[in-house]
C-alpha cells in the first residue's frame, strides 16, 4: 500500500476486496467529554456506528472507530452514505492533534477487521 502525496490531499489507489469509503477531513474540532470531530464530504461508500476506519496523513496511518454520525439538520445517525453527502464523524482512538485537514479515512484493513 502507498500513500502518495497529492496537491491538497492523499490519493490511496488501493482496493481491498471490501466497499471502498472516500473522505477527505475538511475541518475538524474537539467536543469536550466527546473528541475530535471531523467534517467533509462522504464521496463514496457508506459509514456506520461502530465502524472500524484507517485515518490516513502526512503523521501515518492510525486505527479509528466511527463513534458518531451527523448530517445538516439529521443529528444522531446510525448509518450514513449512498451517495455524496457532507457529513461530520465523532471518532474514537484519535485525539484531536492525531487528526490533520486533508487526512483520508478509508476501510480499515482486513486484518484488523478480523480482530473486531
Amino acid at each position: 500500500m502507498g500513500i502518495v502525496p497529492g496537491r491538497s490531499t492523499w490519493s490511496l489507489g488501493v482496493t481491498r476486496g471490501v466497499v471502498q469509503i472516500r473522505f477527505v477531513v475538511v475541518d475538524k474540532f474537539n467536543i469536550r467529554g466527546r473528541g475530535p470531530i471531523v467534517t467533509g464530504k462522504l464521496s463514496e461508500g457508506v459509514l456506520t456506528l461502530g465502524q472500524r476506519l484507517e485515518l490516513l496523513g502526512p503523521a501515518g496511518v492510525r486505527a479509528t472507530i466511527v463513534k458518531g454520525l451527523e448530517k445538516f439538520l439529521e443529528p444522531k445517525l446510525s448509518r450514513v452514505g449512498a451517495g455524496p453527502e457532507d457529513v461530520g464523524i465523532e471518532l474514537e482512538g484519535v485525539t484531536f492533534d492525531e487528526v490533520h485537514i486533508a487526512d483520508v479515512l478509508q476501510v480499515a484493513t482486513l486484518a484488523d477487521a478480523r480482530d473486531a
